[in-house]
């Protein structure tokens, strides 16, 4: 066998040198490639869901619009809203709205008014909440005193333990707000009533949570009748059998009129269900409604909340006070809920807002939103204003 001759040894190096080149640079070009799918997926994926959210976020609103339109003709024809059962359970189906194919759009509604009003409640009506959720006298009277000390200046406690010098000798001294909550976890800082909503993690023990379904943090005159809420009727000193006529009553059973509604529409009809049971700090009417709508299309979903209540019903308390809502404290408010309006929708240019402002202005729906909010999941739970 003739031996190969060193130039064609070194020929068949050449071509593996080249041919490990060749993969080398297939590799190298084959991980760019990965690299770059991979980044232009996730910028792909980005537009995509932010195309979806501006579509369902359109979509929301326009729902948000016709449910305000459905509102506003039935309290137009009957002066006042009183329940869903009214009429107005699914808005959308009754102004004839049809979402775009492929969407569908839920509403759902919330009376807020049907809670006890935190800014407006009286010691009796929340001493009387503490003892329904569970306190004994004492420590309803305790947590009542505390609460009412932190939000009403001049408030003198039964408790002496509760006063000014409390707060002051605290490791970093402070004083009473002397105003209502602006939000629930501000529970942390009222001394006397802490123990009671908190564990020492500040982890919320099952009263806060009691407590914060029961109560709500706007202020409105009267809580709706209608909305059938047991801690709400029980903190009015309504008893429970007091509290079964009721619900029986806009279930659609017991003594009635003939074709009268299943829901009290006033005080008459209330004492013909009642007779002369007190009812001090109930209404028959919603004052502060919650608007949720879920929009959803395929995989992807948003949801819109917003709280609305007629102009001078209900306000947020670092806003105003009930009774005192003047022209300007409700221009202002409908301002703010514009302004937040065109925060979501991502319009924040000085053109933008007033533009939309002034198509706001023109709709003259009886309606001032207290609150307005988007996600895009369903909320865990309902949401509470911030401070």
């Amino acid at each position: 066998m003739k031996p190969s001759s060193p130039n064609s040894r070194f020929r068949r190096k050449e071509r593996g040198s080249v041919i490990v080149l060749v993969l080398v640079l297939v590799f190298l070009t084959a991980m760019l490639l990965t690299k770059f799918i991979e980044s232009t997926s996730v910028e792909l994926m980005l537009e995509t869901q932010h195309a979806d959210r501006e579509r369902l976020r359109q979509e929301a609103h326009s729902a948000l619009e016709v449910t305000l339109a459905t509102l506003a003709d039935f309290l137009a024809v009957d002066h006042g809203l009183y329940t869903p059962i009214q009429g107005w359970s699914d808005p959308l189906g009754y102004a004839g709205y049809t979402p775009r194919e492929g969407v569908t759009v839920d509403v759902a509604f919330e009376d807020e008014s049907g809670k006890i009003s935190l800014p407006t409640a009286s010691r009796d009506t929340l001493f009387n909440l503490f003892e329904r959720l569970g306190l004994v006298e004492a420590d309803a009277n305790q947590v009542t005193d505390a609460l009412f000390f932190w939000m009403h200046d001049g408030y003198v406690p039964t408790n002496s333990a509760i006063d000014d010098a409390a707060y002051s000798s605290a490791v970093l001294p402070y004083q009473p707000a002397h105003r209502s909550l602006r939000t629930f976890d501000e529970l942390k800082v009222v001394l006397g009533a802490r123990d009671f909503f908190f564990d020492s993690d500040d982890q919320p023990k099952p009263l806060f949570d009691a407590f914060r379904g029961s109560v709500s943090l706007y202020a409105f005159n009267a809580s709706n009748i209608n909305a059938n809420q047991a801690n709400t009727l029980g903190a009015a000193q309504l008893d429970d059998s007091q509290s079964a006529l009721i619900a029986n009553y806009v279930a659609g059973k017991g003594d009635r009129i003939a074709g009268a509604p299943p829901y009290l529409r006033n005080a008459k009809d209330v004492s013909t269900v009642l007779g002369n049971a007190p009812t001090s700090g109930l209404g028959t009417t919603i004052q502060c409604l919650r608007i949720k709508i879920t929009v959803r299309e395929g995989a992807s979903n948003m949801v819109l909340n917003a709280l609305v209540a007629q102009p001078g019903k209900a306000t947020y308390p670092a806003m105003a006070t009930v009774g005192d809502l003047t022209d300007d404290a409700t221009t202002q408010a409908q301002t703010a809920a514009t302004a937040a309006a065109s925060t979501a929708t991502g319009d924040t240019t000085a053109t933008g807002t007033t533009t939309r402002a002034a198509r706001t202005s023109t709709l003259s729906y009886p309606f001032v939103i207290l609150q307005l909010s988007e996600e895009n999941a369903p909320p865990s739970a309902p949401a509470t204003p911030n401070a």
